[in-house]
């Protein structure tokens, strides 16, 4: 696009893979200038041409080692990562979380429209799954990271057990896995990550308590209180005044305190490792 003698610069830059969700970027984007870049070459060029701007970019199999490389070195560009339908790619999250990229997830294109308004809006752009992340990484070995985080990150919507499990390929196995490794239950784990999306909502991102708890799944803010107390202990009302986002968290490690990290694990996990992983 030229206005004048000047390229309009991109403020999204969208590493996209599938025709359909290019389609919806350009118009969940509105009036921001959409640049897509269809490979690793296109991306660097992207980069280079733009104004700080915002990453869109697709998580899953078609999504390359080297591809998620580039999204972490992006400069500290913030990254809204869209996730596929089938299996959750648990360990290209955990490769962005590791690696302090700030990003947000959009677990439907129908989201991707309010992700962009909220990326725009906010100075600093980044979800709570990254936080999380962190805080585990070198509590619990990688295994039970994954199966933590995923159920964590598939709790931030309205799912069942039997569907998040499917989406993990571990229908089968996981709640043995984590009665073995003295870890919570499915359905907890889905629980405590809507609990800690909620909060982070209302305290990151001064989200209403109303719109956030309906975001996540919740009939109502009473169910949502409910939900916040039955996990944290603690009123609504009273964590967000009082311990917050990092006070829930802190109290949700403590609980994992008894699960013993992996033989194979002797130091604190590295984006690199899970680059490895991946290839």
């Amino acid at each position: 696009m030229i206005r004048g003698l000047e390229p309009v610069r991109p403020g999204i830059i969208a590493a996209l893979h599938s025709e359909a969700l290019a389609d919806a970027a350009g118009i969940a984007a509105g009036r921001i200038p959409v640049r897509l870049c269809a490979n690793e070459r296109e991306f660097d060029s992207c980069l280079d041409g733009a104004r700080t701007p915002m990453v869109l970019a697709e998580l899953g199999p078609q999504t390359s080692t080297l591809m998620l490389s580039r999204l972490i070195d992006g400069h500290g560009r913030p990254v809204i990562a869209v996730l596929p339908s089938g299996p959750l790619p648990i360990s290209q999250i955990i490769t962005l979380a590791l690696s302090q990229t700030r990003f947000e997830l959009v677990h439907d294109v129908s989201e991707l429209s309010a992700a962009i308004r909220m990326a725009q809006a906010q100075a600093m752009i980044d979800c709570e799954v990254g936080e999380i992340a962190r805080a585990l990484a070198w509590r619990v070995d990688r295994e039970s990271l994954e199966d933590v985080l995923g159920m964590l990150i598939l709790g931030r919507r309205p799912t069942s057990v039997h569907d998040a499990l499917a989406r993990l390929h571990r229908t089968a196995v996981l709640r043995t896995a984590l009665r073995e490794r003295s870890l919570p239950t499915p359905a907890r784990l889905l629980g405590w990550g809507s609990v800690f999306h909620l909060v982070w909502q209302v305290e990151r991102y001064g989200r209403d308590f109303a719109a956030a708890a309906r975001s996540v799944g919740f009939e109502s803010s009473r169910q949502a209180s409910d939900a916040v107390k039955f996990h944290t202990g603690h009123a609504a009302m009273s964590v967000l005044r009082g311990p917050g986002f990092e006070g829930i968290l802190d109290e949700f490690v403590r609980r994992l305190g008894s699960a013993e990290r992996s033989p194979e694990i002797s130091t604190t996990l590295k984006a690199t490792d899970y680059l490895r992983i991946c290839s």
